[in-house]
């Protein structure tokens, strides 16, 4: 009678375990329900953004023209934490996205590197970036070089021309004009690079620009 009473109790333990393991595995599924909702509808939010934008996340894209130290300051689709370390950025709180936060955020850099140290004038360059929450990959760019000169003689434009293909810009060498409305294009693989100067506006600024920016082919 013992041994079938222990029995007994035993069967009722076991019973008892396994509700309760139920039990727990039931709310350790329901708590998880959330964060995967969370994680679908924000992918989902990134994902019709990389569409807008006619970014592909599985692409390997060629690194961007602009050098920083001697190489490629970055390549689209990069973890912004494998970015060089020496290179120095901030969160862009008026950025294009800034409404979306918990979705993208936007970068800007304003890097001594960037810019530039005439002999009479200098270029200050600033450079725009923006990645995802999830993958934090980089998936647009741009960028602007205020070139502050005093007077654009054919000397001062060579200078000019001379530091932006060592140190922005190697790609344009041979084909950067610093004349009004230049326009230049760099075809690549899976999205096209494009770089413009724009002429002082009279009597708004003396001030010219190289700007620079990349759309992804459909």
């Amino acid at each position: 009678m013992e041994n079938f009473t222990c029995s007994i109790l035993k069967l009722w333990n076991d019973k008892s375990l396994l509700v309760v393991l139920f039990l727990l595995g039931c709310n350790t599924s329901e708590n998880k329900k959330p964060e995967h909702q969370l994680y679908s509808k924000l992918r989902t939010e990134i994902d019709l953004i990389f569409d807008t934008k006619g970014f592909k996340r599985n692409i390997n894209y060629e690194p961007i023209s602009l050098q920083f130290g001697g190489k490629s300051i970055l390549y689209l689709g990069q973890d912004i934490e494998k970015l060089d370390s020496a290179f120095i950025f901030s969160r862009d709180a008026n950025g294009a996205n800034a409404y979306k936060l918990d979705v993208v955020t936007d970068y800007f850099s304003t890097d001594k590197q960037l810019s530039i140290e005439l002999k009479e004038g200098t270029i200050n360059g600033i450079f725009y970036f923006s990645a995802d929450q999830i993958d934090h990959q980089i998936f647009t760019v741009s960028g602007s070089w205020v070139i502050d000169v005093f007077e654009l003689t054919e000397e001062v434009q060579q200078e000019i021309y001379n530091e932006i293909i060592t140190k922005l810009f190697p790609v344009l060498e041979g084909k950067l004009k610093i004349i009004e409305n230049w326009k230049y294009e760099i075809d690549r693989q899976d999205y096209i690079e494009y770089f413009e100067i724009k002429a002082p506006q009279e009597g708004r600024s003396h001030w010219w620009y190289l700007t620079y920016g990349i759309e992804f082919k459909p």
